[in-house]
């Protein structure tokens, strides 16, 4: 998957969710999608969800569309 992405577009797109709640559910929809993804946690933390890697496709553009750019807003946001 890695040298697809890497020959067709090596492109990296940072959104942002509010919490670790959000990014829960985003996982959520990635596993009934089938999309593969990978989950960051910060053991420091508490193991928290820091941030996921979706691979590209239509459907990711379709569930991730709502979220901001990461350097998009003030608040403090959790990157995806």
């Amino acid at each position: 998957m890695s040298r697809l992405w890497n020959a067709r577009s090596n492109y990296i797109v940072c959104l942002a969710a509010k919490d670790e709640p959000d990014l829960e559910k985003l996982i959520e929809k990635c596993e009934q999608s089938g999309l593969e993804h990978f989950v960051f946690r910060e053991p420091d933390i508490g193991n928290q969800i820091t941030s996921i890697a979706i691979e590209p496709s239509e459907q990711t553009q379709k569930i991730t569309s709502s979220l901001p750019l990461t350097l998009k807003q003030n608040n403090h946001v959790t990157s995806v």
